[in-house]
Parts: C-alpha cells; structure tokens; sequence
C-alpha cells in the first residue's frame, strides 16, 4: 500500500502566495523611481514618478508619495496625475496648494488627467485620494510625476 505523506511546507508557500495576490488586489503595487539633479547642494530639475494598479478599489484610498526630501518652494511642486479604470466610477481628489480642491472623475474609456498644482504636506511628501463615487471600481491604475 502507498503511504501518503503531508508536506506542509508546500501548503504554507501556497496560502501566502494566496495571501500575497489578495493583499496586492486591495492594495495596489505601487513602484516609484526619481532623478535629481543637485546644483551647490539644492535639487534641481528633478522628477519623481509613481505608478500603481488595483484589483478593484470599494473604499475610498488615500496615496501618499515622498519626494525623496527635494526643497519645494511655497510647499506646492507641479504635477501631472494620470487615471484610468475599467468599470465604475472613480474620483481623483487633489489639493492644489492654492486652497482649492480639485475633483475629477474617470470613467471606463474616459482616463482623467490632472496637471497643475499639488500641495507638498510635511516636508516632503505629497498626497491624493482616490474615492469609488458609487460602490467597487475595477481595473484601477495611475501615473503620477512631480517635479521641481
């Protein structure tokens, strides 16, 4: 008779790889990578570019991106943000540094395309919302670069 043998360390890798692909469906993955140009130890001509995809987005996400500690001028950098979705409805809430929040709204087909103003909060770093306007929004991704 064959004797059967238990391997759980086969089921572990399993589950978290599982667990891994379950998170990254609610989390996003997100990669960002920068190119900064000193001149006498202040930044200059620099960018920093972030992407990301979700799964599905059922509540609303705040995103926050650190500028590798660049000098901004009046806590405010140019930006140009990037959304597409495959179904729903979903809302970009940017602060403008100027006291005026802007909304835009993606649509399936219809990416939004923020350029302008985005407010540095702290010392570095600068923050978005993305906000599902009527239940879950699959197929989610931005692109998002700052610069100075």
């Amino acid at each position: 008779m064959f004797r059967q043998t238990h391997r759980p360390g086969r089921l572990t890798f399993f589950l978290a790889i599982l667990a891994m692909l379950a998170l990254a469906g609610c989390e996003g993955l997100k990669s960002c990578s920068s190119s900064i140009q000193a001149v006498a130890l202040l930044a200059s001509n620099w960018t920093v570019r972030c992407t990301a995809s979700y799964g599905e987005i059922s509540e609303e996400q705040y995103v926050s991106i650190d500028l590798d500690e660049v000098v901004t001028l009046n806590n405010v950098v140019e930006s140009i943000i990037i959304v597409s979705i495959e179904s729903g409805e979903l809302q970009l809430r940017v602060n403008n540094g100027l006291g005026i929040p802007v909304l835009l709204t993606a649509r399936p087909g219809a990416p939004i395309t923020y350029q302008g103003p985005i407010e540095v909060r702290g010392a570095t770093r600068v923050t978005f919302d993305l906000v599902p306007a009527y239940g879950t929004v699959t197929g989610v991704s931005y692109d998002a670069t700052f610069a100075g």
